[in-house]
């Protein structure tokens, strides 16, 4: 018996499946037309990937991928050693820790 997986791009119609995910993997009901909004503006920017993971036609994961320029980086890097990696520094660049 073999498992047949596909990986492919996320699009607007996978919006159900990934918010519902969310909303398990915080333990919350967050807002939906917000989120929304959010997820299409995401799935069509060009620094972002988002692929979804099926088995036959069951979506079972999703993964996202974000890019950003060597600048915004270093930018980042320099303004959190000046504010000595604050949580606000750190929210704003995206990262835990730099």
């Amino acid at each position: 018996m073999s498992t047949i997986y596909n990986i492919r791009k996320i699009d607007k119609n996978d919006f159900e499946f990934v918010y519902h995910s969310l909303c398990e993997l915080e333990n919350e009901i967050l807002e939906a037309s917000g989120f929304k909004e959010i997820f299409n503006d995401n799935i069509e920017n060009k620094n972002y990937l988002y692929l979804i993971a099926e088995n036959k036609n069951e979506k079972i994961g999703f993964i996202t991928f974000h890019s950003k320029s060597i600048a915004s980086l270093w930018a980042c890097w320099g303004n959190s050693r000046i504010l000595h990696n604050s949580k606000l520094q750190k929210k704003r660049c995206g990262t835990s820790a730099i």
